[in-house]
């Protein structure tokens, strides 16, 4: 057997393999863990792919234009820009909604450049899906390969038309906090795999979890998953320092949030009409609300949907 031929083998067998949660399955990181990063080069020729797409689609008219919520986001940056008397917490249509109100100021920045138009609306779209696009390569490229990350990209570009078209809604909720969801697996599969805990990684994990909750509940999901991978895989992150690094980056993100709930109170909480922290089926009556949901839809929106 040759020298050195044991001790590699070894290695070998320290190499990680994911499970359904994410986490390694050896208890302690090997340097195997540490996330690799890829050259710039791939992306840069994705993110190009993706523009001339979407660019095509937008100058066909391919789109969808006079969306009425995408124009409700121009509306208030419209309201931004002339400085209407109107408190700056009330200008957002749904204050719950960080991330179009996020949206509205891109586009009062767009505004100014191509002054208020439907130019503007998709110009803030196709800068948000390049954000989005590459928080996911980034994801891909660190946790499994390069070529996982530029099968992303191309997957994303050549999606289902109603992926396309809604990558170019500039609404600033729901696609958008794709973004911040890949950023929080990102830095959170870091943290759980790498040899020593770096700060700046608690830090950007902190503050992707308190700006994205903002942005859209939906990311506070995301940040429950690491919690819970944390609390079986890599207790040391809940080290009273540790903690502290990553709360205080948390509530410097989430200040918007707080602001707002300072200026609009329970509203926050309003989604649509339908209270987030109210009363609503749980249990039993909740999976008989939503299989009545799905059997009551035609066939052909089904389909659809899949």
């Amino acid at each position: 057997m040759p020298e050195g031929y044991g001790r590699a083998a070894h290695e070998a067998r320290r190499v990680p393999r994911l499970d359904i949660a994410g986490a390694a399955r050896h208890p302690e990181p090997s340097m195997t863990d540490v996330p690799r990063r890829g050259p710039l080069g791939p992306f840069l020729a994705l993110a190009a792919l993706f523009l001339v797409v979407r660019g095509t689609f937008v100058a066909s008219a391919a789109d969808v234009f006079f969306y009425a919520e995408e124009l409700e986001k121009g509306a208030a940056a419209k309201a931004l820009l002339d400085g209407i008397h109107v408190n700056y917490a009330r200008l957002p249509f749904h204050p719950y909604e960080g991330g179009g109100f996020v949206a509205s100021h891109l586009k009062a920045v767009a505004f100014l450049i191509v002054g208020p138009s439907l130019l503007a609306h998709k110009l803030v779209a196709l800068f948000t899906s390049i954000l989005v696009l590459a928080a996911g390569y980034a994801l891909c490229v660190r946790h499994a390969s390069r070529r996982a990350g530029v099968l992303f990209g191309v997957l994303f570009t050549f999606a289902p038309i109603a992926f396309q078209k809604l990558s170019l809604l500039s609404l600033g909720i729901h696609f958008e906090a794709i973004a911040f969801v890949f950023v929080v697996l990102d830095r959170g599969l870091t943290l759980l795999r790498a040899p020593t805990l770096r700060r700046g990684d608690l830090v950007v994990l902190g503050l992707a979890v308190g700006f994205g909750t903002y942005f859209s509940y939906q990311v506070a999901l995301a940040a429950a998953w690491v919690v819970l991978v944390a609390m079986v895989r890599r207790r040391a992150l809940f080290a009273p320092r540790v903690l502290a690094a990553g709360f205080s980056a948390f509530l410097v993100g989430f200040a918007p949030w707080l602001a707002m709930y300072a200026a609009v109170g329970a509203e926050m909480f309003d989604i649509h009409g339908s209270e987030l922290v109210g009363e609503r089926p749980s249990g039993l009556a909740a999976l008989r609300s939503l299989l009545g949901a799905t059997l009551s839809a035609p066939p052909v929106e089904l389909v659809r949907c899949l």
